[in-house]
């Protein structure tokens, strides 16, 4: 069997041959609020971008700086509901939130290794009704809860495995309206559901494949009103949604390639305020589409540092409904 390797922030997946508070939901209007937003995580340049819309109206960005700025690779990005930023830095082992897109108000939170308050490459960051923020801790292979940057209430869950209550390789994390977690688990080519941090009511849908039920490295989730799924299936360069945790109402949309309806490796997933989808792959651009049938599909973005350019866009986070 061939193998290639792919690169998720700074994060090297092993492939065979085949959000948050803030990321919207499919509840909503198709109008454009005022303050609605595009948060990306452009890893391979080590910043944070923000635009207003698909034409990159707005554009800002957050790069790394001298110091406890320097931000190399990182993977995951959320906003809350008073519009601090939250990113997973994966190279210094930590988390970090600033107050805008200036990076005014830094708070950096964690360091390098598998006790209490450490991470080890943590990649995918979700928020949930209260504010606590979850973490995916992908090389110690759990799920991390903490209530807020001072680390209180730190809790962690899940450790190295193929079995219950074990993970291969955490790569995203979202949650509910219930409060139920959900797991993208890339190396063990499955999604888990968990009750709470406990781990009571695991559940696991998929194997390694490429037909129904199957994936290959799911990498990006997201979770709407209705508690539908949506995963980038990465290394079969698609995006699917299920129903719910049984697989019932598998869709898919996704062919290799760099047209539309078209991905290399994508990688994050988000929704607006209008259930529209949003993608990040490695054709260095955001993805928007109305739903899994391709309509009203748009692109921003091409291989660069500069203005409108992405290097390997890991994450994504909509607020609110961009025009």
């Amino acid at each position: 069997m061939t193998t290639r390797y792919r690169l998720i922030g700074f994060i090297f997946l092993m492939a065979g041959n085949a959000a948050g508070l803030m990321a919207g939901s499919a509840a909503g209007t198709a109008q454009a609020q005022a303050g609605s937003a595009i948060y990306l995580n452009d890893a391979g340049n080590g910043r944070v971008v923000r635009m207003a819309d698909m034409r990159g109206t707005g554009w800002a960005a957050l790069p790394g700086q001298a110091g406890e700025r320097t931000f190399a690779f990182q993977s995951g990005v959320a906003v809350d509901g008073a519009g601090r930023i939250y990113f997973t830095d994966a190279t210094a082992a930590r988390l970090v939130r600033v107050d805008d897109i200036t990076g005014r108000g830094l708070v950096a939170y964690g360091r390098r290794g598998s006790g209490p308050h450490q991470f080890d490459l943590p990649a995918g960051i979700a928020l949930d009704g209260q504010g606590r923020l979850y973490i995916a801790d992908a090389s110690n292979a759990r799920i991390v809860r903490v209530d807020d940057l001072t680390g209180s209430g730190w809790t962690a869950y899940g450790k190295h495995g193929r079995g219950m209550h074990e993970f291969g390789f955490p790569q995203d994390v979202a949650v509910d309206r219930a409060g139920r977690i959900y797991i993208t688990d890339a190396l063990n080519d499955r999604i888990v559901r968990i009750d709470d941090m406990s781990g009571a009511g695991w559940t696991a849908l998929g194997r390694r494949g490429s037909g129904v039920g199957t994936f290959d490295h799911p990498t990006g989730i997201a979770v709407d009103d209705r508690g539908r799924l949506y995963i980038t299936d990465s290394a079969n360069d698609r995006v699917v949604r299920v129903d719910d945790m049984t697989g019932a109402g598998w869709t898919a949309l996704g062919r290799t390639g760099a047209g539309r309806h078209e991905f290399v490796f994508p990688t994050g997933i988000a929704l607006d305020g209008a259930g529209r989808i949003y993608v990040t792959d490695e054709n260095h651009r955001v993805v928007r589409m109305a739903d899994l049938t391709g309509a009203g599909w748009s692109s921003y973005g091409t291989m660069g540092a500069a203005r409108g350019h992405f290097s390997f866009p890991s994450a994504v986070v909509v607020v609110g409904t961009p025009p």
